[in-house]
């Protein structure tokens, strides 16, 4: 993946670039979005297997639809 900030130069490894000095887990703040799956079933001592895929398929179809906005708004 190429850094953001310099698109033209190809880039190897977890590290961006030297200039961003960033990695790419910390730009995509995978953190976050990796700890972002609360499931219920499990909080309340009923774990259903399949509640972890639905929510998963659901945050990707939120983040798409806050893409498609961002992009309906560019052109406006």
């Amino acid at each position: 993946m190429s850094c953001p900030l310099r698109p033209s130069e190809a880039q190897e490894g977890d590290q961006l670039s030297e200039e961003c000095g960033m990695l790419y887990g910390e730009y995509l703040m995978l953190d976050k979005i990796l700890e972002a799956q609360r499931l219920l079933s499990e909080q309340n001592n009923q774990p259903v297997h399949d509640e972890h895929l639905f929510i998963v398929t659901h945050q990707a179809y939120e983040l798409w639809f806050k893409q498609i906005i961002y992009e309906l708004d560019s052109i406006r």
